[in-house]
Order: structure tokens, then C-alpha cells, then sequence
């Protein structure tokens, strides 16, 4: 076995190994491949050797059939609709159920509105219907002095004030 000394320690170097055992250094001419075994560890100033880290894995993806579900089947009509397949329908928070936003306005205010100040359309404007409202007050203030008209108006107020729930901003009316 021919013996040779480190370059850097002048420790004695044998065949065994591509690193000097003493600093851990590359022997010269030894050339390091990858995936070759990390060199020994190296005294510290104290004699005791530092422990060696192990070098990491390899990086390996995990498949992406173990990460996500599989897609849903493309519906009948995405052929005929490309974009179609890109957006989706966002899922409802809380078990399937839209969350409610509920409005300043009170409904009990709005009944009582369209019913005494309903001819008008103080109603519609008390919760941001701008336009129905405009609509009821020139046919009241330019047509009312006609009975049809003003019964016409009548019966679209009841109604309005039996069936509107939400404002103008679709949030629902507090009781």
C-alpha cells in the first residue's frame, strides 16, 4: 500500500478513502461525484470531532394523484363554452347556505311608509329604490287627480309593500 500525506494536515493518507481522515479535506487528485459519501467529520479545537450531517434526499415530487381529488366530468355544454372550464362557481360558506347581509332599514318602517306616504314613493326612497320611486311620485303629482291613475299607483304600492324585503343593495330588511 503506497502512503502518501495530506497536503493541508500532512497527515498519512492511504488508499482507502477519497478524503484525509485527519481534516477531512479532498485528496489531491481525487475528484468528488455526486451522491459520494460526505467527508468524516473534522476536529474542532477542543479534539472532539463535530457530528457530520448526512446529505439531504434527493428531491423526489410526490404524484399529484395522491394530493388532489380528481376532477369533476366537464358538463354537457363546456364545448360549447371554452371559458366555461376555467372559472367555477365559488362554494357557499356555512353547509351550502349563503351568508344573509341585513340592511339598516327596518321593514316595519317601509310597510308603515307605503302605507301612509306610499303615494308619494317615500317608501322606495327610504330604502334606495330610486327609481320606482320617482316613477310613483310624477304619476301621483302630474296624473293623481285622475281616479285611475292614483288607484293604479294604489295597487302597485300594496303590492310593493306585501312583497319588497331587500333594498336597493339587495341586503335583506331587519324586522
Amino acid at each position: 500500500m503506497a502512503t502518501t500525506h495530506c497536503d493541508a494536515c500532512a497527515q498519512p493518507l492511504t488508499d482507502a478513502g477519497p478524503y484525509c481522515p485527519g481534516c477531512g479535506r479532498a485528496r489531491a487528485g481525487a475528484t468528488q461525484q455526486w451522491g459520494a459519501p460526505p467527508p468524516p467529520p473534522v476536529a474542532t479545537a477542543t479534539g472532539a470531532s463535530a457530528p457530520s450531517i448526512p446529505p439531504p434526499a434527493p428531491y423526489s415530487p410526490a404524484p399529484m394523484s395522491d394530493v388532489l381529488p380528481p376532477a369533476p366530468p366537464a358538463p354537457s355544454w363546456a364545448h360549447a363554452q371554452p371559458h366555461a372550464q376555467m372559472y367555477s362557481v365559488p362554494q357557499q360558506p356555512y353547509g351550502g347556505y349563503a351568508a344573509v347581509m341585513m340592511s339598516s332599514k327596518s321593514r316595519v318602517a317601509y310597510i308603515l311608509l307605503g302605507l301612509f306616504l306610499g303615494g308619494l314613493g317615500i317608501h322606495n326612497f327610504y330604502v334606495g329604490r330610486v327609481g320606482p320611486a320617482v316613477a310613483q311620485l310624477l304619476l301621483i303629482v302630474f296624473l293623481g287627480w285622475t281616479g285611475v291613475v292614483a288607484l293604479a299607483v294604489m295597487i302597485w304600492i300594496i303590492i310593493e309593500v306585501c312583497t319588497v324585503t331587500t333594498d336597493s343593495q339587495g341586503r335583506r330588511l331587519r324586522a
